[in-house]
């Protein structure tokens, strides 16, 4: 079952927890939504402000950004955001 968190403090405090798995962005026309999959729940953090919601994946845990979904393509972790434009692009190197 879901869980929806208001507040960035509380999310990013749900992301430094030892069972968090995953986050997930997905950005939408007017909403930004970052998911972070724990063991037992999938908490959700809405934002509505661009700004707020690049900042707030600047302060993401390093290890914890294993996913993020933008564009309708899906990024896995470990790939450098330069390297998935140009795969974006069609350009390999």
């Amino acid at each position: 079952m879901p869980k929806q968190i208001h507040e960035i403090k509380d999310f990013l405090l749900t992301a430094r927890r030892k069972d968090a798995r995953s986050v997930k962005i997905k950005r939408s026309k007017d909403v930004v939504k970052f998911k972070v999959r724990c063991s037992k729940y999938l908490y959700t953090l809405c934002v509505f402000d661009s700004e707020k919601a690049d900042k707030l994946k600047q302060s993401l845990p390093p290890g914890r950004r294993s996913r993020f979904e933008c564009a309708r393509c899906v990024i896995l972790a470990g790939v450098d955001e330069d390297q998935v434009l140009f795969w974006i692009l069609g350009i390999h190197s």
